[in-house]
């Protein structure tokens, strides 16, 4: 076990102002949200060293009580993590700049010889931007362009290029350098969910996903342990998402709740609640609008969880939290409580900033909570207010390439709205268009809303528009 520093600090501090640890972590508490909460035992093995740096709001809270400025005056001084496990090998991930063309948006270089690796080292149009874990350049998927073909492994320790951007801290508090840049691609990888094809991205994130688990398994005493499993949880949110876009629900509930597992071993409550909602996503199959395998009432039951931990989570995810509760309570006929949630996350979306749009968060703003907004109107009956409200998404998103699919769902749900108000015309057309779109880029999960859709349709059967539709859909599936 790797030896511990005793943070003498901080004990001082606490017994020339509190005298017990009992009486600091209830000076601490005061400033502290429920889920943050430290107990005499805390105190103990922060003055121990078991643990060297807690999380940001207990750091807070501890610099308050104590009347200090900054971490180091309590013995929490930043320093640069080194982790004792070795990487087995690594290879530099890029992406495209915003003037490459849309579909290239990253891919994996195999040719990191040079130590001093920079910026102009990538083709023309291309940035390096961390670096992806893989055990082996096998598990390199063919359908990214791979930009070199000569492969050669650096050890860890060796100088590498720091990432594009910092990544957003909703999810834990990581460390800095090399596992930072890991950190990076991760969230580059999630943030394309949206754009690219699912089979494309699914095999460069189970990859990494894979390597992380058994530098994970590895780290049973490492003091970077809980960052490397927070990261296989995130991995892990992405891959289920992957999955269950390709119609594979096991797989895609396996992953969710390996990441809940992960946050709750791991005692990291925005990881924990993340997990949740793709989770109840998936259990309730809000995705295909509430389709016949889900669990509605499992689904709501997750999103409470979540929602017991949201002070961990950024606004981002607090409005998404919301916007999955008004989706159901839509489905179960709740008109208030369905407003109530859609206000707090109307609430939280005003705060979402550029920073806050990473990862699995990438997709969401504004315009992404009126997709929720015109699919609750749907769900509540009132066809008109929503074809008002998912007109307005989908203009948005037709120029938006990062979020093909969010606009794409957007527009079958346009297709159900004029359905319901029986303008069969522009039905048929949006989910014709809609239906061949999804099926080409192999979105299963888009195609069986789109199929829930068509059922929607079944009044008018008989109804030339919809032979014709038929007709198109089952093109595209032969096709």
């Amino acid at each position: 076990m790797a030896p511990k520093n005793p943070n003498n600090l901080l004990r001082g501090y606490r017994e020339r102002l509190f005298r017990t640890q009992a009486a600091m972590a209830e000076a601490a508490n005061e400033h502290l949200a429920p889920t943050y909460l430290l107990s005499a035992n805390h105190i103990g093995k922060l003055e121990r060293g078991v643990v060297d740096r807690p999380s940001a709001p207990r750091r807070s809270a501890l610099r308050t009580i104590c009347g200090v400025q900054t971490d180091a005056e309590i013995g929490f001084e930043r320093h640069k993590w080194r982790s004792s496990v070795p990487l087995p090998s690594r290879s530099a991930a890029i992406e495209a700049r915003p003037s490459a063309e849309p579909a290239a948006v990253i891919a994996v270089s195999t040719d990191i010889a040079s130590p001093a690796l920079t910026d102009a080292s990538p083709p023309a149009g291309w940035r390096v931007v961390g670096y992806l874990a893989v055990r082996d350049e096998a598990q390199l998927p063919a359908g990214l362009p791979i930009v070199a073909a000569s492969a050669t492994q650096q050890a860890l320790d060796e100088p590498i290029i720091a990432p594009a951007s910092p990544p957003v801290p909703d999810l834990g508090d990581y460390p800095g350098g090399e596992w930072n840049s890991f950190l990076t691609v991760t969230r580059l990888l999630a943030s394309q969910r949206q754009a690219v094809a699912p089979a494309v991205l699914l095999s460069l994130v189970e990859a990494h996903r894979d390597c992380l688990a058994t530098l994970f398994r590895q780290a049973e005493h490492d003091p970077l342990r809980s960052h490397i499993g927070a990261m296989v949880a995130e991995a892990s949110i992405v891959a289920s998402r992957l999955w269950s876009a390709q119609g594979n629900r096991p797989m895609a509930l396996a992953h969710c709740a390996r990441a809940r597992q992960l946050g709750d071993d791991l005692g990291n409550h925005a990881l924990a609640a993340t997990a949740r909602i793709f989770e109840s996503n998936l259990r309730s199959d809000a995705a295909t609008l509430i389709g016949r395998s889900g669990d509605i009432a499992d689904g709501l039951r997750l999103l409470q969880e979540a929602q017991a931990l949201s002070t961990a989570l950024g606004p981002a995810a607090q409005a998404r939290l919301a916007a999955e509760q008004a989706q159901i309570f839509a489905v179960l006929k709740l008109p208030r409580e369905c407003d109530e949630a859609l206000e707090r996350a109307r609430s939280a979306a005003a705060g979402i900033t550029e920073r806050d749009r990473s990862g699995l968060f990438s997709d969401w703003n504004a315009s992404r909570l009126g997709v929720y907004e015109g699919t609750c109107r749907l769900f509540l009956g009132e066809p008109k207010k929503a074809a008002h409200l998912l007109e307005g998404s989908v203009s948005h998103f037709a120029s938006d390439s990062s979020n093909v699919n969010v606009g794409l769902a957007a527009q079958v749900d346009l297709a159900s709205a004029y359905a319901q108000t029986e303008d069969l015309d522009k039905s048929c057309a949006l989910l014709g268009d809609a239906y061949g779109k999804l099926v080409a880029i192999g979105n299963q999960r888009g195609v069986d809303r789109a199929e829930r859709a068509r059922e929607r349709l079944n009044p008018w059967n008989s109804e030339r528009l919809i032979r014709d539709l038929d007709e198109r859909m089952a093109a595209c599936r032969a096709a």
